[in-house]
């Protein structure tokens, strides 16, 4: 992961260069002689690593507790007279449907392995390329862009297209970071977010990068969104296929088929329907 990590960094910040060494014909040291490039890739990478030893030492207990939870709706099922095979059954449905969660936030958000582990790796790779491309582009000038892309999060569709200052010496641009909340969760460059800055200098612009509508923005978002929900639902269905099989009762694994074949599906339509991609991975169990 930390040659994915320079590697994407180096190449991100390589792009932006070209523009930056033909406009300004200024010329910095190699980046790959930058002990500052290497240690923020370093401390990202540590920093990842932490997130995901913390996810390995919670699912343990995460189980232990869904564990015991599942067990004792099954025994009071049976208590109340249904079958041991019955309530059996209904438990291992109802632990497919759960999943054992890697990580339960503030808010009591249940984190599933392959969201948490996607999530955490994808915005390691995020905040890395952000941190090298910032501290490269401090040594050209002191001013950037934020990007856009179709189906951005509301809350920072404000700070689209966008130029601000990284020292906030100026009256001019806003700070970038106490206005942007970069190297936050919910702010710039935070979890999930994909947008990315370029430089900017004044009397020459900044790099070309696409600009999108609000409203087409708004919409995307939506249809974004609602793709993901039908993944996770693709998911649990695969979840119970995989408990029904265990407990070899073939109905139960062909009513389970069934709800993985109908739910995929429905994600295959609405993805035709609306033009988007796809997501295979997203689907796996």
């Amino acid at each position: 992961m930390h040659t994915r990590l320079s590697t994407i960094s180096q190449d991100n910040v390589k792009q932006a260069e070209k523009w930056i060494k033909k406009v300004t014909g200024k010329q910095v040291d190699s980046i790959k002689d930058s002990q500052q490039f290497k240690q923020v890739v370093d401390d990202q990478l540590t920093e990842t690593d932490n997130y995901l030893n913390l996810a390995r030492r919670n699912m343990s207990a995460n189980a232990y507790q869904m564990f015991r939870g599942i067990v004792g709706d099954a025994k009071r099922s049976i208590d109340s007279g249904t079958t041991a095979i019955k309530a059996i059954a209904k438990a291992s449905e109802q632990w497919a449907e759960q999943g054992v969660p890697a990580l339960v936030d503030k808010a009591g958000r249940k984190w599933s392995p392959d969201v948490y582990i996607r999530t955490v790796i994808n915005s390691g790779i995020n905040s890395a390329t952000n941190d090298t491309e910032l501290l490269r582009y401090r040594q050209y000038g002191s001013l950037v862009k934020v990007s856009s892309h179709m189906g951005c999060r509301p809350s920072h569709l404000q700070y689209q297209d966008h130029v601000y200052s990284l020292d906030g010496n100026t009256d001019k641009y806003p700070d970038f970071e106490s206005t942007t909340g970069y190297g936050t969760i919910t702010g710039i460059g935070g979890i999930n977010c994909r947008h990315y800055t370029v430089p900017y200098i004044e009397g020459h612009g900044s790099m070309p990068v696409p600009q999108q509508p609000d409203d087409d923005n708004a919409a995307r978002y939506q249809l974004e969104q609602t793709q993901r929900r039908l993944e996770r639902e693709v998911r649990k269905a695969k979840r119970k296929l995989i408990a029904a099989k265990k407990l070899g009762d073939q109905s139960d694994i062909t009513v389970a088929q069934e709800l993985v074949r109908r739910r995929q599906s429905v994600t295959r339509q609405f993805v035709k329907k609306h033009g988007l991609v796809r997501q295979y991975n997203r689907e796996k169990q």
